[in-house]
């Protein structure tokens, strides 16, 4: 349920006539699609890193991931469910601040 009427519509419609991209279950590909789409978005002359340099540090918070859930006391495959979403985004949240945050 949407507390706006037609929502979804209008979500939808911000994607509609993008090309899609297919990344066949590959984490890495997937990212830089993403990043390839949002950086299309942004501000002309704004500084964006590519998909790899995205990816190295993606590397990087994984391998932080098991102390942070050990923290939270939550399981590695629990901070990844769906239901445990605002842990995910807290534990990424606190990551960003230990490492600081890097355009």
């Amino acid at each position: 349920m949407t507390a706006e009427l037609f929502q979804d519509k209008k979500t939808l419609s911000d994607v509609a006539g993008q090309d899609s991209k297919a990344h066949g279950g590959d984490p890495k590909k997937a990212i830089a699609a993403v990043r390839s789409f949002l950086s299309a978005k942004a501000p002309s002359g704004e500084k964006t890193r590519g998909g790899d340099a995205i990816w190295n540090r993606y590397q990087l918070f994984l391998g932080d991931l098991p102390v942070l859930a050990e923290k939270l006391e939550v399981t590695f495959d629990e901070i990844q469910s769906f239901d445990y979403l605002r842990d995910w985004i807290n534990v990424m949240s606190q990551w960003i601040l230990k490492r600081g945050a890097r355009r």
